[in-house]
């Protein structure tokens, strides 16, 4: 350290080059986080894309399109287009914490759509770990 900032080693004091601080490890999916303090608002873009993704398929069918032009149009099969389906149906409290990036570590769009989901917006809050408003 002492030659990357250009000083003496001996000027270094050794309290200084070590510190202790509480921190939790969070995994989502194969990916470890080490978290530590605070976190700051970090908005996953690719959940953010599945939402409106959703919603837009849950729009074309409410037009009268059937699944299996959506899905030809889009150049695939209908089982994914009904699996993105149900997105659009989960707690509009979890998706306003996915917009301001506030949803629980865990919670990711693979996540979502790989989990049975209840169809009561406060079960699904308290299955995706998002705390009650006080």
């Amino acid at each position: 350290m002492a030659d990357a900032i250009g000083v003496e080693p001996s000027l270094i004091d050794p309290n200084s080059l070590t510190f202790t601080a509480p921190f939790t490890i969070k995994r989502r999916g194969i990916e470890a986080k080490i978290v530590c303090g605070t976190t700051s608002a970090n908005v996953d873009e690719v959940f953010v894309r599945g939402l409106a993704q959703s919603h837009h398929y849950l729009q074309r069918v409410r037009s009268g399109e059937l699944v299996s032009d959506i899905a030809r149009s889009n150049g695939g099969t209908e089982p994914p287009i009904r699996h993105r389906l149900k997105v659009a149906f989960i707690s509009p409290r979890i998706v306003e914490a996915v917009l301001e990036g506030r949803q629980p570590f865990d919670l990711t769009l693979e996540r979502l759509l790989r989990t049975p989901i209840p169809h009561d917006w406060a079960d699904q809050e308290r299955l995706f770990g998002l705390k009650t408003p006080s």
